[in-house]
């Protein structure tokens, strides 16, 4: 039950801020041919309906996407490929052409579906909803991955994200322990124990640098994900490394001239 409830709020949430999808194929795509016509038209029309049996056969128009109402051919990327499909088609000249604007659609459509049905899978993998943090193991994240970048069928992909879910688990976070990731970052800097050049003042009260630190933990204990501590922590270095180069070289500009002046900052310059 608490599965589901955070699939439903995930895709809600997710598809929400996508491309408003179309609801049907034929908005957005010509499966019968121009009026004018064309002299492949008769062969063109056969070469479409095959795409038509084609994209049915994959199930996505009547697959919906886990705990949302939208079907997999309504997503905007999917849709997009089955229209591409028949525009390819009917813009064909020749049988061989049509013939070969069939097989890139095919091969078009699965390689779509494969990149979204990832970025779906990635997303699960550790995610919260409310206070709720939801993951799915890694053996069964690398299986789905492997077979999803495997698949040979849309029904292959769709398979391995279903059962990826299927093994999905709660689990309470604690930030705590990037917190303490980041306390012991900040003493081996030793920013709070060097005195800046000409003054009384330790690093770590220069303000630009106290907010980085600030901010760091702020970034930190605002996560929810054990993906999200891991990242807020690893940006909070970075940003941290690079304020600090960036006052050794202010530092720098206002000393030129000082005989044996160099910047002190640890891991700086």
């Amino acid at each position: 039950m608490k599965k589901k409830k955070y699939l439903a709020i995930f895709m809600a949430m997710s598809m929400a801020t996508a491309t408003a999808p179309v609801t049907a194929l034929a908005d957005g795509a010509d499966t019968t041919g121009t009026e004018s016509g064309t002299e492949n038209d008769a062969a063109n029309q056969v070469t479409a309906d095959e795409w038509t049996s084609f994209i049915e056969e994959t199930g996505l128009g009547q697959t919906t996407v886990p705990g949302s109402e939208l079907k997999y051919s309504e997503v905007p990327e999917i849709h997009k490929a089955m229209a591409d499909g028949y525009s390819a088609i009917w813009g064909a000249k020749t049988n061989a052409a049509g013939a070969t604007a069939l097989e890139t659609a095919k091969a078009n459509l699965l390689t779509t579906t494969k990149n979204y049905v990832q970025f779906l899978l990635d997303t699960a993998k550790d995610i919260a909803v409310g206070d709720t943090a939801y993951q799915i193991p890694d053996a069964a994240y690398n299986t789905a991955k492997d077979a999803i970048a495997n698949a040979t069928t849309v029904a292959d992909v769709l398979g391995a994200y279903n059962t990826a879910l299927e093994a999905q688990t709660t689990y309470t976070y604690d930030a705590q322990p990037y917190v303490d990731q980041w306390t012991a970052f900040i003493e081996e800097t030793d920013l709070g124990h060097t005195i800046v050049p000409g003054s009384e003042m330790k690093y770590s009260e220069v303000p630009a640098i106290q907010k980085a630190m600030a901010d760091g933990y702020s970034a930190i204990w605002g996560t929810k994900t054990n993906a999200a501590g891991a990242t807020a922590l690893e940006t909070a270095k970075a940003k941290s490394a690079d304020n600090n180069k960036k006052l050794c070289a202010v530092l720098a500009g206002y000393s030129k001239g000082y005989y044996g002046w160099r910047c002190n900052i640890p891991h700086s310059c």
